[in-house]
């Protein structure tokens, strides 16, 4: 017999399996029954977590930064006292390290990005361009 998914596990299945979806498809061209489908839930569970496609799809949003941020803390790289080239390294091979272990969260960025979709600007404002400021900050001491 399967096992029943607590609130939160569930929530995490929609949200990943979204993700993917969203990744693949975008905002404008996936809908609600394609996200319960791949959740592999009614439509009527994934309004229950996530009021609108909207709510899911910042969910999401803010899932991702709330991982960059713990893989690559801005505040901890601000205060990164050490050559160019170490601080720049660390920002790329970071970058690069997330995006080839799932490109799925980038997918969904450009995305939402060629749509037009305004999450875009509020993923620029939430992290994006938090850390050029932080590398401008670097440059600047350099």
């Amino acid at each position: 017999m399967p096992r029943e998914f607590t609130g939160p596990e569930r929530r995490a299945a929609i949200l990943e399996s979204s993700l993917r979806l969203f990744a693949t498809r975008g905002f404008a061209g996936t809908t609600t029954r394609e996200l319960a489908q791949a959740a592999g839930i009614s439509e009527a569970m994934v309004f229950k977590h996530f009021p609108t496609k909207e709510h899911l799809y910042r969910a999401i949003l803010e899932e991702r930064i709330a991982d960059a941020e713990r893989s690559l803390p801005l505040h901890a790289l601000a205060d990164f006292e050490v050559d160019p080239e170490a601080f720049l390294g660390r920002i790329a091979r970071t970058l690069v390290e997330r995006v080839d272990a799932d490109p799925t969260f980038l997918r969904l960025m450009l995305f939402c990005a060629l749509e037009g979709h305004p999450l875009a600007s509020a993923f620029d404002r939430a992290r994006a361009s938090r850390l050029r400021a932080v590398i401008a900050d670097a440059v600047r001491r350099w």
